[in-house]
C-alpha cells in the first residue's frame, strides 16, 4: 500500500473505513480465538472510503486532502491542523461522526447489518473518531498494526495445520469440524489422537519459534521467558475452546 494509502487508512481506521470491516464481520460471524486466519491487508473498498474520510476531515477543515496528507506526514493529528486552520477538533469529530452514522444506517437499511449491530457501531463513534482525530503518527500506526495482523494470521494457519497434522486429517477437514461444533481437543479425541498431543506439538512448535526469535536478536531473553510462561495456557485454551469465523 503507498504512504497515502496507509495514512488515508490511518486517519479513518475507526470512521468511515472501519465500517466496511464491521458490516463484513458482522456478516460472517466472530471469534476470539488466538488464531485468526481471517486477517487481511485493507481492500481496494476499504481505501477507498478512507479516502473518502480523509477528504470529508480536510473539507471539513478548509484545506486540500493532499495538504492534510502533508501535515499528517509531519506528524500533526487532524486536530491540531484543524486548530491551524482556526477551525474547532470537534467540528470535524462531529462532520465524521455523521458520515459515519449515514454509512451505517444505509446498511441497516439494506439488510446488511441488524438494527442491534448499528446501534453497537453507533454507540462506539464519538470515542473512535475522537481518538483518531486526535492521533499523531498514524502511518506509523497503521503499519505496525496491519504487521501485527498479518503475523497473527500466519500463526493461525500455522496452528492449524500442525493441529491437523498432529491429529491425523487435513487442515480442512479440522475446520469443517470445528465448525461444526466441536472443539479441536475434541476432534482430537474422535480421531483417536488427544487433545494433549496436539497440545505437546503446538507447545514444541511455538517455543522452538520463540527460541528462534530470541537466538536472532529479535526479541530479548526476558521477552522470550515471559512468551514461554504463557505459551502452554494460550495453546491450551485454543485446543479446548477455539472456533474459526464462520462463513
Amino acid at each position: 500500500m503507498k504512504l497515502t494509502q496507509l495514512i488515508a487508512a490511518a486517519t479513518t481506521a475507526a470512521i468511515l473505513g472501519t465500517i466496511g470491516v464491521s458490516v463484513a464481520g458482522a456478516t460472517s460471524g466472530g471469534s476470539s480465538a488466538p488464531p485468526d486466519a481471517t486477517a487481511a491487508a485493507a481492500s481496494k473498498p476499504a481505501v477507498k472510503r478512507a479516502r473518502a474520510g480523509l477528504a470529508l476531515a480536510a473539507k471539513t477543515i478548509g484545506i486540500k486532502p493532499a495538504d492534510l496528507l502533508t501535515e499528517l506526514k509531519a506528524g500533526k493529528s487532524i486536530a491540531d491542523v484543524a486548530t491551524a486552520h482556526n477551525v474547532q477538533p470537534q467540528t470535524v469529530i462531529d462532520a465524521l461522526v455523521a458520515a459515519a452514522t449515514k454509512k451505517i444506517e444505509a446498511a441497516k437499511t439494506a439488510g446488511k447489518i441488524s438494527a442491534e449491530r448499528a446501534a453497537a457501531l453507533e454507540a462506539k463513534l464519538a470515542t473512535r473518531i475522537t481518538k483518531v482525530v486526535n492521533a499523531k503518527d498514524l502511518p506509523g500506526k497503521v503499519k505496525a498494526r496491519r504487521h501485527h495482523k498479518q503475523a497473527k494470521a500466519r500463526i493461525g494457519r500455522n496452528a492449524i495445520v500442525l493441529s491437523a497434522k498432529t491429529i491425523g486429517i487435513t487442515p480442512k477437514a479440522l475446520i469443517t469440524e470445528v465448525r461444526g461444533g466441536k472443539t479441536v481437543g475434541e476432534v482430537a479425541t474422535a480421531h483417536n489422537s488427544t487433545p494433549a498431543a496436539v497440545i505437546n506439538a503446538l507447545v514444541a512448535a511455538g517455543t522452538k519459534k520463540i527460541e528462534a526469535a530470541k537466538d536472532a536478536g529479535k526479541i530479548s531473553a526476558e521477552r522470550a521467558t515471559a512468551l514461554e510462561a504463557k505459551l502452554t495456557t494460550r495453546v491450551t485454551n485454543f485446543v479446548n475452546n477455539w472456533h474459526p469465523r464462520a462463513g
